[in-house]
């Protein structure tokens, strides 16, 4: 038997007194519930959190990309220096 889908989980925090009177102005100025304000507050972070990972992760693919590209383009050149030598090497024999 397949568990329920949970739509909603709950998690607890502990504030110190002075974080929790602070909150509790704010949400009232705002016109918010505590719980409101926090799954805002959450969110918002998780956004923030969520783009800069995508932009580290794309930070880390083009260069992952340029590496490659700098280690082929190395390894052609140094494939052609090779076949070159060795063009010479069989030009210089046959002389």
């Amino acid at each position: 038997m397949a568990a329920p889908k949970r739509d909603k989980t709950t998690r607890a925090i502990r504030l110190d007194v002075e974080v929790d009177d602070r909150l509790q102005v704010v949400c009232k100025r705002l016109g918010v519930t505590i719980n409101a304000f926090l799954i805002s507050a959450v969110g918002e972070a998780i956004v923030r959190h969520e783009s800069q990972m995508r932009i580290e992760n794309g930070a880390i693919d083009l260069m992952r990309e340029m590496m490659s590209t700098m280690l082929s383009a190395v390894d052609q050149d140094e494939m052609q220096k090779r076949m070159d030598e060795a063009l010479k090497d069989e030009q210089e024999k046959s002389h």
